[in-house]
């Protein structure tokens, strides 16, 4: 047990990892915005497009912000857009849209989170993963890193 916190530790002081979290954590915020704003305005019979828009949006924004601050990238942005935003709109659809669907449609759990109305916990729900997911993505297809490269929060 303790050779497993120890390694959780050593992650956890990882610059990167907790830019990543700080990311995750804005990029997340951009996204129920969207939910919240789209599903309250427009009302649940839009929850699906505005889960879409939601989501396409985050991952604009994700990008932006990881490329700067997480991975630091000074690859070309063209090519390694299209791998993050399709790697991103794959997870995010997988996550997301069928865990939204399974969860909310199929299994008929509807409850709204208490704090955010207007958000279903379906969609809290394919987030969690699609947070996991997207850092492993990022980190082993999307932003590549040459060797010797240092990890530190300047």
């Amino acid at each position: 047990m303790r050779r497993y916190l120890a390694k959780l530790r050593a992650l956890l002081s990882r610059a990167e990892v907790l830019r990543y979290l700080i990311i995750g954590v804005l990029t997340t915020l951009v996204n129920i915005g969207i939910t919240a704003l789209g599903n309250r305005y427009l009302g649940l019979d839009w929850l699906h497009i505005t889960n879409k828009v939601a989501y396409v949006s985050a991952i604009l924004f994700a990008y932006i912000t990881n490329r700067i601050y997480v991975f630091r990238s000074k690859e070309k942005v063209w090519p390694e857009l299209i791998r993050f935003a399709a790697a991103r709109l794959v997870v995010s659809f997988i996550f997301e849209d069928f865990g939204l669907y399974l969860i909310y449609d199929v299994l008929g759990y509807q409850k709204m989170m208490p704090i955010l109305k207007h958000v279903p916990w379906a969609k809290f729900f394919g987030m969690v993963g699609v947070v996991i997911a997207n850092y492993l993505v990022g980190k082993l297809l999307v932003f590549t890193r040459r060797s010797g490269a240092k990890d530190e929060l300047s």
